[in-house]
């Protein structure tokens, strides 16, 4: 009623694994969400405990093959890592088997400790080490590296498409200052 969208507009939903059901994921395709950004975070279970996360790795394996069997084709891994409970290799098995579901983009983000968050509390508790800048930024780099050998390209700090026309919009729009619209709890939106 308030706002006309183009035809091609990219609707993304951010989603957990364990709360795709198979009905929601057809009532999404019904609303028109046509971009799933699927907060997988690891395919490692000391990882995903570590991070509290509520669903395990066939959570999120089967989820991701729902949405694929779905005809979601614009599918976003988000992938976290950066903490000293997993090692790189455990990182590096996580990305190659994200890749082995050639999703249409991956979000790797590092753990960010903010302020007033659980990590935080463990970090000033004395029972949580950050890694330190140098392990930061080889896991970074480690992370480029690999996804670039693989095809994807990285277009933003975090992020990496199979081709350009895989690029989040939402994203470039952050970087170019373009104007977003942001539904629901939590959301942002940006008008200049």
């Amino acid at each position: 009623a308030h706002f006309s969208f183009s035809s091609d507009s990219e609707i993304t939903l951010e989603a957990n694994p364990g709360d795709l059901t198979p009905e929601k994921i057809q009532g999404l395709r019904k609303l028109g969400i046509n971009r799933i950004s699927l907060g997988v975070q690891s395919f490692d279970a000391k990882a995903l405990a570590f991070l509290g996360r509520t669903h395990t790795v066939s959570d999120a394996e089967t989820a991701i093959r729902r949405l694929m069997d779905a005809g979601f084709e614009n599918l976003t891994i988000d992938l976290m890592y950066g903490f000293r409970e997993q090692s790189l290799q455990d990182w590096q098995e996580t990305l190659q088997r994200a890749l082995s579901f050639e999703p249409a983009h991956l979000s790797c983000y590092q753990l960010t400790v903010e302020p007033h968050t659980c990590f935080w509390k463990r970090v000033h508790a004395g029972r949580l080490l950050p890694i330190d800048e140098e392990e930061a930024r080889t896991q970074f780099l480690v992370t480029s590296r690999f996804l670039e050998a693989h095809g994807y390209l990285h277009y933003e700090i975090s992020s990496f498409a199979r081709d350009e026309r895989c690029y989040a919009r939402h994203n470039w729009k952050y970087w170019t200052h373009a104007p977003y619209l942001g539904l629901g709890p939590a959301a942002h939106s940006f008008l200049r």
